[in-house]
């Protein structure tokens, strides 16, 4: 609704600036929304104030002197006592301050003669905002609203009491009056609008009045001493995280006569406990009735960018629950070990904060979206190899959870999943592809971390803040080290990058004061290749490189080792023979893999590709990288040698690359010495039935090898002719 205008910008300025405040993180998207300004009344410099015996008083006037006076609406004043009691006196509507704007046309309750969709407003502070002197606040009869922002962030104030006339207490209006400690509503109070009493944390007790229809967003949100709630018979409607973060919450109690609201063992649920509401704080256990398909409709998408958006997420806030139970007939609920799980078993949906020891089912696929936010009496937890997915913010703040057990089954682990956790050691399995940001953001204690070999990225934040953090190796797939990754690594002093390593974003190593080490898997001219942004990565650039190097080894480069490789073709197929001239040794290899006894090479080969040019190791840590890079004329000329550089922790090294006879490439289908189009169209009509081919030209057009001729090979050998891709080559 356009209402939710009212609070905007300042609320969130006044917020942040001062102490007892703690907002949520998405605030700004609640409150800061465009305005529509309304013309700003005139607040007159000096006026008559009406004579107090025409005013009837309701309350002993304080005998105290006045130490301050003034106009607060169109007919409505006040008077600031030294005891620190202020009156709030006249007729009508006090004005809702620093800024006016218009809510919605289709308002959908009506405020007996209060005109709640034009409220009288101001564009300046309120009079009492941030006073240190209110103690006391006495609204006198008469008097049909509390301005918005009217008494926000006054810390000293201690109660309120309004007369039967106030229909509405606006929005922001007792926001941050952490000392508030009662007030006694109007019997006749329509609304309460949306952190009218934000954060009062003193707050200890509130009656709502048979009157009350509409508790708007964020009402009582953070008043941490309330204890019991009884929603009156009129209650209409209740604000998305009204009494979220009232953490001593012990009991809501409905009456029995409303016809929006229920509750059953002091659980709040809709009349037809179909959907649960709010669980109390306090609460220790948790039955769901077979009758719950929805656990408050809000919840369903979270704002998984904002930790603190809607503060109970599935009983995020209920610290002392223990277990969570479902009656066997719900459709769309189970439980399993007191763990709340959807109805197929496949995933979990909430563990109870208070729950020490977790056995999370076999059939589970999936770990929802803060499933053990907040859990923090959990020290080890496997979990099992059928889970695929861990969702965002999963085990954040799972301070105590310091032993976890990932297994090969695992594909995903989505933002923020471990947030603050306290894991020490985690290896995170091969078969592992994706990984959010700030997935281990803020785990202090975490000292070892093994990485999945054919992880490309390490995204935004994933390890800021880690500050157990001392060494890591990067593996050899990745090639970017996104914004922050090791930002506030205090303690990291050494890292192994891989040579797949191009980028490597601004602050990625920011505030990693004890880094004094990097070992750099290649040689120095491929690491000046490396885009480093030179923002926030002070420390890595001060840090000595170790090239050609892993941790704990270094190769040896010897300055005269000579290595010739010799290429020719065998049978369709290429044999490859190495020779190191210094120990006159010959190593020799069929087919598309190279082995050389665990040393690592770095190879450029020639774009002609040869097999498709994929050299593919069949032997532990050996890693082969690079593209065929063609350095002459003529490329394959029959009777010509070829010479190529391999670039690797060895100087000094020729290859040889000889053809004794004439060479062809796959997909000359017609046999004319050449391969174009109508190769690719003759291909195609073989594939559909339309032409013959003999044996040699099924071959011949078989260009994936796969043994039969289809589109896929017309259309490689159509993408060759347009010099798209390499085709493999065949000797004639």
């Amino acid at each position: 609704m356009k209402k939710m205008k009212k609070i905007i910008s300042w609320f969130l300025a006044s917020a942040l600036t001062f102490g007892c405040v703690s907002l949520p993180a998405n605030a700004a998207e609640i409150y800061c929304l465009p305005a529509e300004t309304a013309d700003t009344p005139d607040t007159p410099d000096t006026f008559d104030t009406p004579d107090t015996a025409e005013i009837l008083q309701t309350h002993d006037k304080d005998i105290t002197p006045i130490i301050e006076e003034g106009q607060c609406g169109t007919e409505v004043y006040y008077e600031l006592h030294e005891s620190g009691t202020v009156y709030i006196f006249g007729n009508g509507d006090m004005y809702d301050y620093y800024g006016y704007y218009e809510t919605d046309t289709d308002i959908i309750y009506d405020l007996s003669g209060v005109n709640a969709s034009q409220g009288i407003g101001i564009d300046e502070d309120s009079p009492f905002r941030y006073f240190d002197n209110v103690i006391n606040v006495v609204i006198e009869d008469g008097v049909t609203s509390i301005g918005e922002s009217a008494f926000e962030n006054c810390w000293s104030m201690k109660s309120a009491a309004m007369a039967d006339s106030v229909k509405k207490i606006g929005m922001v209006a007792f926001c941050n009056c952490c000392l508030l400690e009662t007030v006694e509503l109007s019997d006749n109070l329509l609304s309460i609008e949306s952190a009218a009493f934000y954060r009062c944390t003193d707050l200890k007790e509130i009656i709502f009045p048979e009157s009350v229809a509409y508790i708007q967003e964020y009402a009582f949100y953070g008043c941490e001493k309330l204890k019991t709630l009884f929603l009156p018979e009129n209650l209409e409607f209740l604000g998305e995280v009204v009494f979220d973060g009232c953490i001593s919450l012990e009991s809501i109690e409905v009456d029995a006569r409303n016809t929006n609201f229920s509750s059953i063992d002091c659980v709040l649920y809709d009349k037809n406990i179909e959907t649960l509401i709010l669980c109390p704080a306090k609460k220790t256990s948790l039955t769901l009735p077979d009758t719950v398909t929805e656990i408050y409709k809000t919840w369903s998408k979270p704002d998984y960018d904002s930790l603190y958006f809607g503060g109970s997420w599935y009983f995020a806030e209920c610290t002392v629950l223990e277990s969570i139970s479902v009656d066997p007939e719900n459709q769309v609920f189970a439980s399993y070990d007191g763990v709340l799980y959807d109805k197929s078993m496949t995933k979990l949906l909430r563990c109870p904060c208070a729950k020490k020891s977790v056995e999370i089912s076999s059939e589970a696929k999936e770990i929802d979206s803060y499933a053990f936010k907040m859990c923090d009496v959990i020290e080890s937890l496997d979990i099992p190899g059928t889970v695929e997915t861990i969702g965002r913010f999963a085990f954040a703040y799972c301070e105590n959870l310091s032993d976890i057990t990932l297994h090969e089954g695992l594909r995903t682990i989505w933002e923020s999943a471990f947030y603050y956790c306290g894991i020490t050691d985690i290896i995170l399995p091969e078969n592992l592809t994706y990984i959010g940001e700030s997935a281990f953001s803020k785990c202090v204690g975490l000292k070892n971390v093994k990485l999945p070999n054919d992880l490309k990225t390490l995204p935004e934040y994933v390890f800021e803040g880690c500050s157990s953090l001392e060494s890591i190796r990067i593996p050899g797939q990745v090639t970017e080290l996104k914004w922050c990754c090791f930002g506030e690594c205090y303690n990291l002093k050494e890292i192994e990058l891989p040579k797949s390593l191009t980028d490597i974003y601004s602050y990625a190593f920011n505030d990693c004061s004890s880094l004094t080490d990097i070992y750099y898997k290649s040689r120095k001219d491929m690491w000046d290749c490396i885009y480093i942004d030179e923002w926030g990565n002070d420390d890595l650039l001060n840090a000595d490189i170790h090239y050609n190097s892993r941790m704990g080894e270094t190769y040896d480069e010897p300055d005269t080792d000579e290595y010739r490789i010799n290429f020719e073709f065998v049978d369709d197929r290429l044999d490859i023979e190495v020779y190191n001239a210094e120990k006159d040794t010959f190593e020799a290899v069929q087919g598309d893999s190279i082995i050389l006894e665990g040393k690592d090479l770095f190879i450029h080969v020639p774009l002609q590709s040869i097999n498709s040019g994929k050299l593919i190791m069949k032997q532990p840590d050996i890693n082969i990288y690079g593209k065929f890079d063609y350095f002459g004329t003529n490329f394959m000329e029959n009777g010509q040698d070829y010479y190529f550089s391999i670039l690797g922790i060895r100087s000094n090294i020729v290859v040889e690359f000889y053809f004794d006879e004439d060479i062809i490439p796959y997909g000359d289908v017609n046999g004319d010495g050449k391969v174009t189009a109508k190769d690719a169209m003759t291909a195609q009509r073989y594939a559909i039935k339309l032409a013959e081919l003999s044996d040699e030209q099924i071959i011949v057009a078989d260009v994936d090898k796969n043994g039969t001729v289809t589109a896929l090979d017309a259309l490689y050998i159509l993408r060759y002719s347009l010099n798209l891709v390499y085709l493999p080559i065949k000797p004639n």
